[in-house]
């Protein structure tokens, strides 16, 4: 049976963004161990295929941003890719911190007992095999120790591709923009929550949206008193680049 949104609940009710991306290179094992550190129990990272069909966290399609190399991810195989450096950009430092591939984070996040939200990106991988390769990992996992866990994207073919391969697993739609549609396309894949930008929230959509019996949450929000009037409003949770900020304002 697909999971209820009253069985699921983010606390504290903050996802720390790429990790806690205002203190470490983005979703990198160290931004993640950041976020634990901070006291985060929950984390956000984006996901991507290889031309090699390996799963890498990432979140950008050309990789010059942050790391040493060029291109974009789904041109290079996963041997060139841990041959770059993705921390050196952000603090020397963090000289020498790779592109992680999903399995590597689930098992630390099994390890360090945090839970994540997978978004994946959207690319022209074929949705179907990016979707089976996904869900076969996570179920992989599974079968060894239980993580809480959901799965985003703004892309809805891919999304319906996951819930093709397995309808159990907890879904959330993105969007950057209110929409008309919002709750005919999570009717549709079932979604335990709608992800939104804050900047187009409202009290107003947000009770809407409870009365689907689903989740609100809003990304990405820095400063503490604009997590503070969403939560006001009921949103559910916050992503946030600088977790500990907003963590700080619930327990003022």
């Amino acid at each position: 049976m697909p999971i209820s949104p009253l069985d699921f609940k983010i606390i504290p009710p903050v996802i720390g963004h790429r990790g806690a991306c205002a203190y470490a290179p983005e979703n990198t094992l160290a931004s993640f161990f950041k976020a634990k550190q901070l006291g985060v129990k929950w984390v956000e990272l984006d996901i991507q295929m290889t031309a090699d069909q390996e799963l890498v966290v990432f979140h950008d399609d050309e990789i010059s941003r942050t790391t040493n190399g060029h291109g974009r991810i789904q041109d290079h195989p996963l041997s060139y890719l841990k041959s770059l450096d993705a921390g050196s950009w952000f603090h020397p430092k963090f000289s020498g911190e790779k592109i992680p591939t999903l399995q590597e984070v689930i098992a630390f996040f099994q390890e360090q007992d945090l839970a994540v939200n997978i978004e994946i990106k959207a690319q022209s991988t074929d949705p179907k095999i990016m979707a089976d390769k996904i869900v076969g990992m996570i179920s992989e996992n599974l079968k060894k120790k239980i993580f809480p866990f959901f799965i985003s994207s703004f892309d809805t073919a891919i999304l319906k591709q996951v819930k093709k391969a397995n309808p159990a697993l907890p879904i959330a739609h993105l969007a950057d923009q209110w929409s008309d549609d919002w709750q005919e396309i999570c009717d549709e894949l079932d979604c335990i929550a709608f992800d939104l930008n804050y900047k187009t929230v409202t009290e107003e959509k947000v009770q809407e949206v409870l009365a689907t019996n689903r989740l609100v949450l809003a990304y990405t929000v820095n400063d503490p008193a604009i997590a503070a009037r969403l939560f006001s409003w009921g949103v559910s949770g916050v992503f946030s680049d600088c977790p500990d900020k907003i963590i700080a304002v619930l327990s003022s």
